[in-house]
Formats: C-alpha cells, sequence, structure tokens
C-alpha cells in the first residue's frame, strides 16, 4: 500500500497549500477592507469643502465605493464560512475554491477601480 501512503501525504500537501492561501487571503482582504474604509470614510468628512458640482460628484463615488466595499465584504464572509467547513480536502472542492478566489479578485479589482475615483 506504498501507493496510498504517498496520496495522503499528497492530500496532505495540498490540504496545508490551501490553508496557507485561505490565510493570505484573508490576511490580505481584511487590509483591504480596513484601508477602503479608511479612503471612503476620510472623503466622506472632506466631500463638504468641496464645490456643490463637485460634492455631487464625490457623493455618487463614495456611495459607488461603498457598495464595492459592502460586495467585497459578503464575497470575504462567504469566502470564510465555506473554507471553514472544509473538514477534509476533496478533489471535487478545487472548481468552487477556485471561483471562490476569482471571485475575490474580481471584486478587489472592481473596489480598486471605486477607490481611485476618490483621489
Amino acid at each position: 500500500m506504498p501507493h496510498l501512503k504517498g496520496w495522503r501525504r499528497s492530500a496532505s500537501g495540498i490540504n496545508d497549500n490551501l490553508l496557507r492561501k485561505w490565510f493570505a487571503l484573508n490576511k490580505e482582504s481584511d487590509s483591504i477592507i480596513k484601508s477602503a474604509q479608511l479612503i471612503i470614510d476620510q472623503q466622506s468628512e472632506q466631500v463638504e469643502s468641496y464645490p456643490q458640482d463637485e460634492r455631487e460628484y464625490m457623493n455618487t463615488c463614495i456611495e459607488d465605493a461603498q457598495q464595492q466595499l459592502n460586495l467585497l465584504k459578503e464575497k470575504v464572509k462567504f469566502t470564510k464560512q465555506f473554507a471553514g467547513d472544509i473538514k477534509h480536502y476533496d478533489i471535487s472542492l478545487q472548481h468552487t475554491i477556485d471561483s471562490l478566489e476569482e471571485d475575490y479578485v474580481r471584486e478587489k479589482y472592481k473596489l480598486e477601480d471605486a477607490l481611485k475615483e476618490l483621489k
């Protein structure tokens, strides 16, 4: 049965790799969320100092950025719950894992684009 022992090590290695990946994603997402909220809050405080026409534009940008931030928060929350429910790695989970990572990256870029409008 040496073949099965190697498979377990391989599956365990994949599982360890997956845990490291989720940990890094979790750390990155927490940092992005905190930074984005800080930028949105700062711009919200400063918006009153802008002329009326700029103020309307900035308020729209702030609302868009907050909406994108909320979508990212929801995606991260769902991903954390999903990752927390994984007891054993199964190759059938890989598609879902990849899809969640792609969704996260897509939402992150949308948030970054929305935040660029605030600077």
